[in-house]
């Protein structure tokens, strides 16, 4: 059972805007297992719950054809609409039962989505599309760290998010949400060759701008907003932030934050 969280159009547009990148030595890890055992030239490419496509770029040019899968129609309108690449599309489907021939796809990626999924049923679609020794690629990412050079200043950001994320927008969390916080804890990839790494991490400088867009993609943050559409909890952690953060005169736009996520990869291939 695949679950339909991101469909509104507000918060589909703020998830193009202000979800993170991945980093380029994610790619490069993930293209070296592929290739160990199937060397390029490389097909195709399949990029599952894809959302807005932002895993999706990160390989296509790898590839022959990248095609990105989502349960949701709003989240694969808005990715064709933003899309320039030739050799991607986006279509919406389940991840559990693809529109895709036996054995045609030399990779799979899933990033940031596979909690939402029946994992088993989810598995058993790879090992009937995937090609021989190919892969699937898992990748999450757990909550966001934000740094700073002075300790009090970066303990007052961690007590404002927390303040946030946990005491304010905490009942509206769906429960697998813990799953990606808990870096995957009991993801085995069933297959032959399974490979887990820890140590990759994503690091970038956002506005707190930025941040604000951040949090207002949050399914937690919508959930939220049914109830309490004024949406006055943000107005009060932008405030916290940039009184902690911001110099005399500055604006959210013009005052950066040191972000940081620690990232999982699960890497899985078909004998």
């Amino acid at each position: 059972m695949s679950y339909r969280l991101f469909e509104g159009v507000k918060q589909v547009d703020h998830y193009i805007k202000f979800r993170p990148t991945y980093p380029a030595e994610l790619f490069h890890k993930i293209m070296s297992f592929l290739s160990k055992k199937r060397p390029p030239p490389h097909q195709l490419l399949v990029d599952v719950g894809c959302g807005s496509g932002q895993g999706t770029y990160g390989l296509s040019s790898q590839f022959e054809r990248a095609i990105g899968f989502d349960i949701s129609k709003a989240q694969v309108e808005a990715a064709t609409k933003a899309n320039t690449a030739p050799n991607v599309e986006f279509k919406v489907s389940p991840a559990e039962t693809l529109p895709l021939e036996d054995h045609s796809v030399d990779l799979i990626t899933c990033s940031q989505a596979v909690h939402w999924l029946d994992f088993q049923a989810f598995c058993n679609e790879c090992r009937r599309v995937l090609k021989p020794n190919g892969c699937l690629a898992i990748v999450g990412y757990a909550n966001i760290s934000l740094d700073h050079k002075n300790n009090d200043v970066r303990n007052k950001l961690e007590e404002y998010f927390d303040e946030i994320y946990n005491k304010e927008l905490g009942p509206f969390w769906n429960e697998k949400r813990r799953l990606v916080e808990d870096k995957l804890p009991g993801y085995e990839i069933p297959f032959p060759d399974f490979v887990r790494d820890d140590t990759l991490e994503m690091r970038m400088q956002w506005s707190v701008s930025h941040l604000i867009g951040y949090i207002r993609s949050w399914s937690a943050y919508a959930k939220y907003l049914e109830v309490n559409p004024s949406g006055q909890i943000l107005e009060e952690y932008h405030k916290k932030v940039m009184s902690a953060v911001a110099s005399p005169g500055s604006s959210s736009d013009d005052t950066i934050l040191d972000v940081s996520y620690p990232l999982t990869l699960l890497l899985g291939r078909v004998s």
